[in-house]
């Protein structure tokens, strides 16, 4: 009789066990809720102090590009001077000039990157990846037993067209 009731009381135990020491996702979340709702400073400073956000300089450079600028310059060569025989043969040169002056800004900017953030991304992208691998294994076996059952339907096509039994 005392060892029905020890018997029973242990898996009473055992269940009551099992059932409240399951700590789930969804628990955490209800329990941080409720922190979050009375004691608002206590989860913040935890937060800050595991995720602090992470500063960081980038350098970049911007090229605001210049007007061009055309000088034009005429000059006449006077080809008497050149020429043995006296000619009235003037040439105009016209020369011609470009100017460009283009602008470099460099600029450094603060940017700030939320480490909480960061982390919950990248274990999602963890997930995503074994996902994928999970599928891809199975994909693998379902094309090998998709191959298998055609090798196998084509055997007996030919086999049945020979009139060939087998046992």
């Amino acid at each position: 009789m005392i060892k029905n009731y020890t018997t029973y009381i242990m898996i009473l135990l055992s269940a009551v066990t099992m059932l409240i020491g399951c700590y789930t996702p969804k628990k955490a979340n209800r329990q941080v809720i409720k922190a979050q709702i009375e004691y608002p400073n206590i989860v913040a400073q935890h937060c800050s102090s595991r995720y602090p956000p992470v500063e960081s300089v980038r350098d970049s450079i911007v090229i605001k590009d210049g007007e061009t600028i055309y000088n034009y310059d005429t000059v006449v060569i006077d080809c008497d001077s050149v020429v043995k025989y006296k000619t009235d043969t003037k040439v105009k040169y016209i020369q011609v000039t470009k100017t460009r002056v283009d602008t470099f800004y460099k600029t450094n900017r603060v940017v700030m990157v939320n480490k909480a953030q960061v982390k919950l991304l990248s274990n999602s992208l963890e997930e995503v990846r074994a996902e994928n691998n999970k599928l891809s294994a199975q994909r693998k076996i379902l094309i090998i037993v998709c191959l298998i059952l055609g090798i196998y339907t084509i055997g007996r096509w030919v086999l049945r067209y020979w009139n060939i039994k087998l046992p």
